[in-house]
């Protein structure tokens, strides 16, 4: 029976195969140089878009959720992104930015493809703030309206009164004439009040989506991402012809014990 082979057994394998290894660790190194030639050059072009804030009926609100926005724009504006380039968002933590990225092989062209995006949603959140705003407005005017229109009536109210306490009137008609006029100037007060929150949330349609800063394009390096290719074709070349040795080694010595285990029956 043949004795169990050591690991030392197995190194002097390795030895006498290393023409084998070195031959087949060059040619992934080479596949590897071929595949990195093929990498081309990578640019990027980024801005800064700040989200328009808008308003619920209780406080002021985002007009979309910046996570919302980094799912949706690289889906909905892909259309005007050109083959060989691709389009992607990141949002930034703790504020009520995002930022847009197109990556493709030229710079210029890159930038030009993130400018019509952008203006897109400036446009698209555009459209949104001002139909809000429009509406506001005309709740304002109805209210401005109906502001006037108390006014003048509690003016008769006063000169009424005045004209009262000229005559002497009873006292309880006067009480409660007096308790009516305090009564239109509380809805007065109100209607002012809710018309000031009205504009003011009219003034919050006007913090508009818009781009913060410029466009910044750049080449990505891919130097290292060349050299990391064709160092893991080399580990992987080398790993292959590792095993392929020892796996052929284990097949020869199995085949010989085979033989021998004949021979003694």
């Amino acid at each position: 029976m043949q004795e169990e082979r050591t690991p030392y057994d197995y190194l002097c394998v390795i030895w006498n195969k290393k023409i084998f290894i070195i031959v087949l660790t060059l040619v992934c190194i080479v596949i590897g140089v071929i595949m990195s030639l093929r990498i081309s050059r990578t640019c990027n072009a980024n801005v800064f878009v700040r989200i328009g804030m808008g308003m619920t009926t209780t406080k002021p609100t985002l007009l979309d959720e910046p996570t919302n926005m980094a799912a949706i724009i690289p889906i909905e504006y892909s259309s005007d992104i050109d083959t060989g380039y691709n389009i992607r968002v990141v949002v930034l933590k703790g504020t009520p930015m995002i930022s847009i990225i197109v990556e493709g092989p030229e710079k210029r062209k890159a930038e030009e493809l993130l400018q019509k995006v952008v203006e897109q949603v400036i446009v698209d959140h555009n459209n949104l703030t001002d139909e809000i705003i429009e509406s506001y407005r005309v709740l304002a005017r109805g209210l401005g309206g109906y502001i006037e229109a108390a006014g003048e009536e509690i003016a008769q109210f006063a000169l009424t009164e005045e004209k009262i306490h000229d005559n002497v009137m009873s006292t309880e008609a006067l009480h409660g004439l007096s308790n009516s006029l305090r009564s239109k100037r509380v809805n007065l007060m109100t209607l002012q009040r809710e018309s000031e929150y009205k504009m003011k949330v009219n003034s919050l349609r006007t913090n508009r989506t818009k781009m913060v800063g410029s466009i910044v394009a750049k080449q990505v390096p891919v130097t290292l991402k060349k050299v990391k290719l064709v160092v893991a074709s080399g580990v992987i070349g080398f790993s292959i012809s590792l095993f392929l040795v020892c796996f052929i080694d284990y097949i020869k010595n199995a085949g010989r014990e085979r033989c021998e285990r004949k021979r003694v029956l």
